[in-house]
């Protein structure tokens, strides 16, 4: 059957056309009767292309809107061309491997219906053949057979080559719409081709883009500038063109000076199109064109649970960089505000930025500031109570010292006594204030806020020379070496050790216990025989075997009784045996 125009409009025809390209693109192709099919095709596509070129030569040069939908709609039911056609059909080293990969949409479909209709043709040779072979025909029918079949083979390779060429004519009918949009010297289609740079869909986008890139199109408008580079940094293939639109939106990012402009206009299209990157150079220039503007910004910007916090740590960070000194008290707002940001690196960003306060800062703005860096120190992530802790220093906050004694002798959480410590190691001096905390906190119940208490004092060059308190000192820092050295003398700040939380420093204290055989220690080993961690046990009864007093003996063998793991029992036995 053939597909003839008959007396449809050229439209119409033009449609028809599509469609059959739209059946042998989207239906099964290993049916045999699609050969017949893309014959008619084929030869339809030959003696009409023309004719298709002329209805959309027309429809583009009238500059309606309908007309260029339908330019449109053409444009989105054809194959899309390769870059660069080859192998082409009629080349000497044409293979239908290459030509699928080179040769696209067009090439694919031709080539499974090549090998469908090849398949049935094999096949009837094989039953002639498998008939001859039964009939036992002499060799040289045979071989006629065989000869037929290779005949054959290279008669619908040359045919569907040609079927290849002609298909390929739908590339020449993408790119004849292409350039009739871009010839149409109607300014109607121009304004159309730009109000679909902003489609919803990214193919209809990439139409419109190519047309107005072959009419070498020069923005007149920021909005016009925007959308078409936009377009472009989006949807282009090579990277060095899109890199090219992004040089140009930034550009005019850098060149406009209104806020309105930049807040109405550039920062919600970058937003919609999420090119993040650039929607943060869009809040640096609003911070340079309008502070103030820009703050009001920042501040719905930071309190959002919907903006993304890349964007949040630019405005944290160009705050703290153009807007701190002339809109100080704002700033400071907006910079505590986001230190309850959900985001980790939002919450750094602004904790650092705190610690640059202006030297004439008033003392409320101050305060304010520094009282929500001290509440960081209790922050939940380690980054945040870092950051916190670097930003707390004399020179911005002078009356910081006291508050993070305050904090370090009194606070309930054990993040906010570590890092209170850690902050005043790191940033402040021996103080009468502080050094009182720091010597009160080497008994503290919490291990690593001992042992920040401790590197603090070793950071302020201020190590206890008092005996007892130098020891507590070596407990706190986990100075294993010294504790043992001052033999029992250590007593008194090692035994409270074998209750602490951290399983660790319960097994350091039991070894070392028994290294320095302390008798007055053995009541508090028995207790460790039940210890949760049974390395602690383990070594609590080690020690007790190397003390060497008796009275252990029930205490071990009761704990033998119930012990679960077998290597902790023998080394209670073993402990049994020896106090025997």
């Amino acid at each position: 059957m053939k597909w003839l125009f008959g007396r449809r409009d050229p439209k119409s025809k033009v449609s028809s056309l599509l469609s059959i390209w739209h059946l042998l693109e989207t239906v099964d192709l290993n049916r045999p009767e699609l050969a017949d099919k893309l014959r008619d095709f084929s030869a339809r596509l030959e003696q009409e292309l023309e004719s298709a070129k002329n209805v959309v030569t027309i429809r583009a040069q009238s500059g309606r809107v309908e007309d260029v939908d339908f330019i449109f709609d053409i444009l989105n039911r054809l194959p899309p061309p390769p870059e660069r056609l080859a192998p082409l059909p009629e080349d000497d080293d044409f293979t239908w491997e290459k030509a699928e990969t080179g040769l696209g949409p067009v090439a694919r479909v031709v080539n499974r219906i090549r090998i469908t209709f090849q398949s049935g043709i094999v096949s009837e040779y094989e039953k002639l053949l498998a008939e001859a072979r039964r009939r036992n025909a002499p060799q040289s029918e045979l071989e006629g057979l065989k000869s037929e079949l290779e005949t054959e083979i290279r008669q619908v390779d040359l045919e569907f080559r040609r079927h290849l060429k002609n298909l390929m004519l739908l590339y020449q009918l993408y790119e004849h719409c292409l350039d009739a949009l871009a010839r149409a010297g109607s300014p109607e289609v121009e304004q159309e081709l730009i109000k679909r740079l902003r489609a919803a869909q990214p193919q209809e986008r990439i139409f419109a883009l190519n047309a107005l890139r072959r009419r070498q199109f020069q923005p007149r408008t920021p909005e016009q500038t925007l959308d078409y580079w936009l377009a472009q940094a989006k949807l282009l293939d090579r990277e060095v063109e899109r890199k090219q639109a992004e040089r140009e939106l930034e550009r005019l990012i850098a060149q406009t000076d209104s806020f309105d402009s930049l807040a109405s206009l550039l920062e919600p299209r970058l937003a919609e199109e999420g090119m993040v990157h650039l929607q943060a150079q869009v809040l640096e220039r609003m911070a340079e064109v309008a502070p103030e503007k820009a703050l009001h910004r920042f501040e719905q910007l930071i309190t959002s649970t919907e903006e993304p916090p890349e964007l949040k740590i630019v405005a944290v960070q160009t705050t703290a960089r153009l807007l701190l000194p002339a809109h100080l008290e704002p700033a400071v707002k907006l910079l505590v505000t986001a230190l309850d940001d959900l985001e980790t690196e939002v919450r750094v960003n602004a904790a650092v930025a705190l610690g640059s306060l202006p030297a004439d800062t008033p003392a409320q703005i101050r305060t304010a500031a520094l009282d929500r860096l001290l509440f960081a120190l209790r922050d939940g992530d380690l980054e945040v109570r870092q950051a916190a802790a670097r930003s707390i220093t004399p020179r911005t906050y002078p009356d910081a010292g006291s508050r993070l004694a305050e904090l370090l002798t009194g606070d309930t959480n054990p993040n906010a006594r570590e890092y209170a410590a850690h902050t005043l190691g790191m940033n402040f001096p021996p103080a009468p204030e502080t050094t009182p905390a720091l010597i009160q906190a080497l008994s503290d119940p919490d291990a690593a806020v001992r042992k920040a208490a401790a590197e603090a004092l070793v950071a302020q060059r201020n190590i206890p020379t008092d005996p007892r308190t130098r020891l507590q000192f070596f407990c706190a820092r986990q100075d294993w070496g010294a504790l043992s050295g001052a033999g029992k003398a250590a007593l008194e700040c090692l035994l409270p050790r074998l209750r602490d939380l951290r399983p660790e420093i319960r097994l350091e204290v039991a070894r070392l216990l028994g290294r320095i055989r302390a008798s007055e220690a053995v009541h508090d080993l028995c207790v460790a025989l039940s210890d949760s961690s049974q390395e602690v046990r383990k070594a609590a009864a080690r020690a007790l075997a190397e003390i060497g007093d008796p009275g252990a003996i029930p205490a071990l063998r009761s704990a033998i009784g119930r012990e679960g793991f077998r290597e902790v029992r023998e080394e209670m036995e073993r402990a049994v045996k020896k106090l025997s």
